[in-house]
């Protein structure tokens, strides 16, 4: 009965911790909630909720090795009620973060493997491959994502990028290009894509226009001033 009653002990304890993590999680306080989960982690080190919770903690914080770990800890378990996809999405995308294109590939086929049209596993492997400069195989992913989700702007935005810096089809570029920034208007990406379209088109003015409205919404990016430095080499 004392074994019983420990152990009964032990849970309430581990439910308090996880009660006071998510609640820390949701104000954006993760210092804390990683605090709170560590504590619950020494109790049971191979509770799923927490081994989750931890790796949410730590990918809010940028902190993408320690992620990786508990995400990894928490699929290693024999059983889990935490979604399966949902912790390879997140491991895919730490893995990316971290600039470990192939290792993210392998997460993001298997996730597929399971649900072979999951559009976030898709973009997540278009990713992959186009940065590992496997254009091929990326712009065929994009594609099948627009298969499935013809309005998926962000698929539209990549098969657009990919294609105006191929030089492959600059007219279909245009048209995926000005999909994204229709459905999307206020996105510094998507505006940054159409302007370095219409660049490559060789249209100055359009392309002037669209990359200065896509730096007065992100100032700090790096690629929409490289966008800009090679329009005005032009």
């Amino acid at each position: 009965m004392r074994g019983e009653m420990s152990e009964v002990d032990i849970n309430i304890r581990i439910r308090r911790f996880l009660s006071t993590a998510l609640r820390e999680i949701d104000s954006g306080n993760y210092d804390v909630a990683i605090e709170n989960l560590r504590a619950a982690e020494v109790l049971d080190p191979g509770n799923p909720e927490t081994l989750f919770n931890l790796g949410i903690s730590f990918c809010r914080k940028e902190q993408f090795i320690e992620a990786i770990d508990h995400f990894t800890r928490l699929i290693k378990l024999p059983s889990t009620p935490v979604d399966l996809l949902t912790v390879l999405r997140l491991i895919s995308f730490s893995l990316i973060k971290l600039e470990s294109y192939d290792q993210a590939l392998v997460h993001a086929r298997e996730g597929l493997r399971l649900v072979p049209e999951d559009t976030v596993l898709l973009n997540l492997a278009g990713f992959c491959q186009e940065k590992s400069g496997r254009l091929a195989e990326a712009l065929a992913l994009f594609r099948k994502i627009l298969e499935i989700e013809p309005d998926n702007a962000n698929a539209s935005n990549s098969l657009a990028y990919l294609l105006a810096g191929s030089g492959t089809d600059l007219n279909e570029a245009l048209e995926h290009a000005t999909k994204a920034v229709k459905a999307f208007p206020g996105n510094a990406a998507y505006l940054d894509t159409l302007g370095f379209v219409y660049l490559k088109k060789g249209n100055a003015d359009l392309s002037r226009k669209h990359l200065k409205k896509a730096l007065s919404l992100n100032p700090g990016s790096r690629e929409i001033k490289n966008h800009i430095n090679m329009l005005l080499k032009i």
